[in-house]
């Protein structure tokens, strides 16, 4: 187990997700969160918390990782063990299988554009108060 307190260079992040065997998301609160496709697109299951943005995709997913009540140490560990008792290879498979079914281009780049029409509105409603 490594905990590193500092923001990761893009390189950093690929390498210790590709020395995990699985990915933790032990979200308490959450609305989404890309690390959970990113580990999918470098082929690792999550262990993530049950919290409506994971709980879908992992619904959706099912053998992509588990699922673990926040806050819950017995039920995270029970998670964990049931993550890391599959093979590998099911492991990467489906991983593989989670990540293809949500292509970067087809999620950041919608928010991408919504946040460019919010950005667009409010610079508008700046120049009509000034």
């Amino acid at each position: 187990l490594a905990v590193v307190d500092r923001r990761l260079s893009d390189q950093e992040f690929a390498d210790f997700i590709g020395a995990s065997d699985v990915v933790l998301l032990p979200y308490e609160n959450s609305t989404g969160s890309g690390v959970l496709l990113a580990a999918w697109t470098l082929t690792k299951t999550v262990v993530a918390s049950r919290l409506g943005y994971f709980e879908e995709l992992l619904t959706e997913n099912a053998a992509a990782g588990s699922l673990f009540k926040a806050g819950d140490p017995d039920d995270l560990v029970e998670a964990l063990r049931q993550e890391v008792n599959r093979p590998p290879s099911q492991r990467i498979a489906a991983a593989r299988a989670a990540a293809a079914r949500y292509p970067w281009d087809k999620c950041v780049i919608p928010v991408r554009d919504a946040l460019e029409q919010i950005c667009s509105a409010n610079s508008k409603s700046l120049e009509a108060v000034r």
